[in-house]
C-alpha cells in the first residue's frame, strides 16, 4: 500500500471521526478492517481519496475500492463522492484543515490537490494532466513506479517532466550568457556536477544546502542560472552576502545581509515591521540564498535566520527549513569569518610572538575559531554539502591547477613550491622594476599596500596615466583640542591622503547601489573640483571599472565623538571622502575576485588561515601564451607560509 503513518482500527457503527495520539481515525458505517493515513492532500492526494473511500464503501480486497478506475480520485467520482468543488472543499475542511494541520485554507488545499491530479475545478484532466497521467500510467507498466502507488508514480512523472523542462531552460539559458558574453566556452556545457547542483537549488526540496567548492569550480555561474529559472517560475529570492560587492557579483538586486534582513551593525536588534520593504521581500522568500558563507559567523548566520522566522511567522528554524531552502555559497577553505569574541586568544598569542616559541604560534595562527566558523556549527551538520569539483578557471595552467588543490587542503613540501613557483620569485628592487600602473598587487597587510600604491602611482604619474596630485586634508572641528587627537589621528579613517585625474581609487562605503558604487568597488578619478580660493578637493568624480558609471564624491565618511573634558565639551566631528588609493589591494578584499594581467603577490605573514591560498587562487593562469611570467611573488615562500583551514 502506498500509505504511510497507518492505523489499523476495527469499526463499527454510523461514520465519524476522532482523533487521538496524532492519529486520526475514521468510524464507517459497517463493520470492517481498514488501513488509514493522515498525509497531506496536496502532497499525497490518493491517498486523500482513499480515505474517502474508505468511509463509504465495504470491501473483502483493497483493489476493490478503486474498482476499474485508475485512481481513487476517478473511483471517488464514480461513486457520487464528489460532485463538485465545493464537495471536496468540504471533505479537506472536515478531514485536515480542522483537525490543525494545515496552514493553508481549504480551498487553497483543494487547489493544490486538483493541481497534483492534473484535473481543473470542473474535475477534468487539463492538457498538462492528462499527459502526466499517461506518464505515471507508463513508469507502472515499465516497473519505475509501484502498481499501487499512484501517488508516487504521479510525483516520478512530474519530476521527469521537470527535469525535462529544466534541461531545456537550462540551455536555453546557458546560450543567452554566452550571446551576451556572461560566459565563455570554458563553462559550456555544463559539467554534471553542475546541471545537478543548479536542478537541487531549483527543484529540489525545502532545507539547507551548501554549494561548496574551490576557486574556478563556476559556484557563481551555477547560483546565477538558479536564481534565473527560479525567478522564471515565479519564485521570489532574497540574496545577501556578508559584503555588499560580494552580493552584486550575483545580481543587481543582491545586498548586505545586515540590509536584508535588518541587523544593525551595532546596538539592540530592531522589532519586525511588517510593511517594511525587507520584511515584505523576507515574507515572499521561498529561496533565500547566501553569498561567501565563510566570512559569515555562525552566529549572524543564526541572527538572519531568526529574522526569516519571525517574519514568516514561523516558531522555529526548523520549521523555516521545511518551508524555505536556504542556499549557502562558497569555499569553506577560503578566509574564516573575523572573530570578535577570541581577545583572549589574541592576548595570548601576543605571549607566543614575545616568547617565539614558533610551533606554537603555528598552532595559534592556524586555528579556526568554533564558535564563530559555520562549519562546527549545527546548521553545517544538518544541511545538505554539495562540492564541485570540475575547475573551469585554471584550465589553461594545469599544474598551477594541481599546486591550488594541495595547499587548500595541506601545506605543500618546499620541493612542491620551488617546482611550480621556482621561477616567479623575485626580490624587492625586481619587483618594483617589474611592476607598471596596469599591475595589481595583493599584499597581505595594509603597511605594503599603501607602499606599493605609492611605487604605483609614480609610475602612473611619470608615464602620463595621472596627473599632479592634489593633497586631500580631513575636515574636523576636533584638531584643537588636545583630549581629541588619538582620535583625529587614529588610523584608518583618513585614508585617501592625495588624488589627481588618472587615479585608480576603490571606494570604502556603499553610496548608490543601482550605480555599483558599493563598498569594494575600483575605478579611476576623472575630475576633481576645489573649493573656491583653496587648493583643498571639494568633490571627486569616479568612473567605475564594473558598471562604467560615474559618481560624484564628497566627505560623506564621517563620525562623531563628544569631548567630556576642558572647557568647551560638545560633539567632534570629522570627514573624509570615502575613497582609497586601489593600485594595490589586501587579500581580504580580493576574495571572491578573478584578477587578470599582471599581479604581484607581496606576503610578509601569514596572520590568517587561508590567507595565502586567497592570494594565490585569484591569478587563473601563471603565464601568458608566449610564456611572459603574468605572476611575481616577492621574496621566496615556504611551508609555514601556507595554513590550510583545518576542521578537526
Amino acid at each position: 500500500m502506498p500509505l504511510v503513518n497507518a492505523l489499523w482500527a476495527l469499526t463499527r457503527g454510523a461514520a465519524r471521526a476522532g482523533q487521538g495520539a496524532g492519529k486520526f481515525w475514521f468510524e464507517a458505517r459497517d463493520t470492517y478492517i481498514v488501513r488509514f493515513s493522515s498525509d497531506n492532500p496536496a502532497y499525497k492526494p490518493e491517498c486523500f481519496f482513499y480515505n474517502m473511500l474508505l468511509k463509504h464503501v465495504p470491501f473483502r480486497n483493497e483493489t476493490d475500492l478503486r474498482g476499474a478506475q485508475q485512481t481513487y480520485f476517478d473511483a471517488c467520482r464514480a461513486r457520487g463522492l464528489l460532485a463538485d468543488f465545493q464537495q471536496l472543499v468540504d471533505a479537506i475542511n472536515d478531514a485536515w484543515v480542522t483537525k490543525g494541520h494545515a496552514r493553508d485554507s481549504a480551498e487553497e488545499l483543494a487547489d493544490k490537490t486538483l493541481l497534483a491530479m492534473g484535473v481543473g475545478r470542473d474535475f477534468v484532466p487539463t492538457q498538462q494532466g492528462a499527459a502526466l497521467r499517461a506518464a505515471a500510467a507508463a513508469l507502472q507498466q515499465q516497473g519505475v513506479a509501484d502498481a499501487g502507488d499512484m501517488d508516487g508514480a504521479l510525483r516520478a512523472a512530474a519530476a521527469a517532466e521537470r527535469r525535462a523542462r529544466f534541461a531545456h531552460e537550462l540551455t536555453a539559458m546557458v546560450d543567452e550568457a554566452r550571446g551576451r558574453g556572461v560566459v565563455d566556452d570554458s563553462f559550456l556545457p555544463l559539467d554534471p556536477q553542475q546541471r545537478a547542483a543548479v536542478e537541487r537549488i531549483v527543484n529540489g526540496p525545502p532545507g539547507m544546502v551548501f554549494l561548496d567548492g574551490c576557486p574556478g569550480v563556476g559556484k557563481s555561474f551555477v547560483t546565477k542560472l538558479a536564481i534565473h529559472l527560479l525567478r522564471e517560475r515565479g519564485v521570489d529570492c532574497v540574496i545577501a552576502a556578508s559584503s555588499a560587492r560580494a552580493a552584486r557579483r550575483l545580481t543587481a538586486e543582491a545586498t548586505t545581509t545586515n540590509k536584508a534582513f535588518n541587523i544593525p551593525a551595532r546596538g539592540a536588534m530592531p522589532p519586525v515591521v511588517a510593511y517594511q520593504d525587507w520584511a515584505e521581500r523576507a515574507l515572499r522568500a521561498g529561496v533565500v540564498i547566501f553569498e561567501e558563507y565563510s566570512m559569515t559567523s555562525a552566529e549572524h548566520l543564526q541572527f538572519c535566520l531568526s529574522r526569516l522566522v519571525t517574519v514568516k511567522r514561523l516558531t522555529s528554524v526548523d520549521e523555516l527549513l521545511a518551508t524555505c531552502k536556504v542556499v549557502l555559497v562558497g569555499d569553506r577553505c577560503q578566509l574564516p569569518p573575523v572573530c570578535f569574541h577570541g581577545r583572549s586568544r589574541r592576548r595570548c598569542l601576543g605571549r607566543v610572538l614575545a616568547l617565539h616559541e614558533e610551533e606554537e604560534l603555528a598552532a595559534a595562527v592556524a586555528a579556526i575559531c568554533k564558535r564563530c566558523h559555520i562549519a562546527f556549527s549545527e546548521l553545517w551538520k544538518r544541511g545538505e554539502h554539495i562540492e564541485l569539483e570540475t575547475v573551469h578557471r585554471f584550465a589553461a595552467d594545469p599544474e598551477w591547477l594541481r599546486f591550488l588543490a594541495v595547499i587548500r587542503k595541506r601545506r605543500p613540501t618546499q620541493e612542491e613550491i620551488n617546482a611550480v613557483l621556482g621561477d616567479l620569485f623575485v626580490s624587492h628592487e625586481e619587483a618594483r622594476e617589474w611592476v607598471c600602473e596596469d599591475t595589481i598587487v595583493i599584499c597581505s597587510h595594509h603597511a605594503e599596500r599603501e607602499m606599493w600604491c605609492d611605487v604605483l602611482y609614480d609610475k602612473a604619474v611619470s608615464a602620463g596615466r595621472a596627473l599632479t596630485p592634489v593633497d586631500v586634508k580631513m575636515d574636523t572641528n576636533g584638531a584643537s583640542l588636545h583630549s581629541m587627537q588619538d582620535w583625529v589621528a587614529a588610523p584608518g579613517f583618513h585614508q585617501l591622503k592625495r588624488v589627481s585625474v588618472g587615479m585608480r581609487v576603490m571606494l570604502t562605503e556603499n553610496i548608490d547601489a543601482e550605480a555599483g558604487a558599493l563598498n569594494g568597488a575600483m575605478g579611476k578619478v576623472t575630475e576633481v573640483t576645489l573649493r573656491p580660493g583653496t587648493s583643498d578637493p571639494a568633490t571627486i568624480r569616479v568612473s567605475l571599472d564594473e558598471t562604467g558609471t560615474e559618481v560624484l564624491l564628497s566627505r560623506t565618511k564621517t563620525e562623531q565623538r563628544r569631548a567630556n573634558s576642558g572647557r568647551n565639551p560638545g560633539m567632534n566631528r570629522k570627514s573624509t571622502f570615502p575613497l582609497v588609493c586601489a593600485y594595490a589591494i589586501t587579500g581580504h578584499a580580493s576574495q571572491g575576485a578573478t584578477l587578470f594581467g599582471k599581479v604581484l603577490v607581496h606576503l610578509s605573514s601569514a596572520f590568517a588561515p587561508g590567507l595565502l591560498y586567497v592570494m594565490l587562487s585569484r591569478v587563473p593562469c601563471r603565464r601568458a601564451a608566449d610564456g611572459a611570467p603574468l605572476m611575481r611573488i616577492v621574496g621566496r615562500l615556504t611551508p609555514d607560509d601556507f595554513i590550510p583551514m583545518s576542521f578537526d
